[in-house]
């Protein structure tokens, strides 16, 4: 089962799923979250995640499809392992560069 940790530092939402599969109430209480208080800026981290079944990989995509349009939404995941979010999302490969993405998007706008 997975642990969902989260965190809301500096203007951003981190979601951070570890171990393996995750309960898809749990990743649906985040997402109304995220809408209830109109977070903006969202770090999915699925680095620690051994496994995620094929629900719970659809529920991920979908959300990710929809709110990557509206919202500033950032995926950490290891491409060794998989890579099935490639070229779909913005990607970082640490938390902490999240931040200079964001300042220099705030300096061009």
């Amino acid at each position: 089962m997975a642990r969902i940790s989260t965190e809301f530092r500096k203007g951003v939402f981190f979601v951070r799923l570890v171990g393996r599969n995750g309960n898809e109430s749990e990743i649906k209480s985040i997402i109304e979250l995220i809408e209830e208080f109109g977070i903006n800026n969202i770090v999915i981290n699925l680095t620690k995640l051994n496994s995620l079944s094929l629900e719970m990989i659809q529920r991920l995509n979908e959300f990710l499809k929809e709110k990557s349009k509206e919202k500033n939404l950032f995926l950490i995941y290891n491409q060794n392992k998989s890579r099935i979010f490639e070229g779909k999302f913005p990607m970082i490969e640490k938390e902490i560069d999240v931040y200079s993405i964001l300042r220099e998007k705030l300096n061009h706008s």
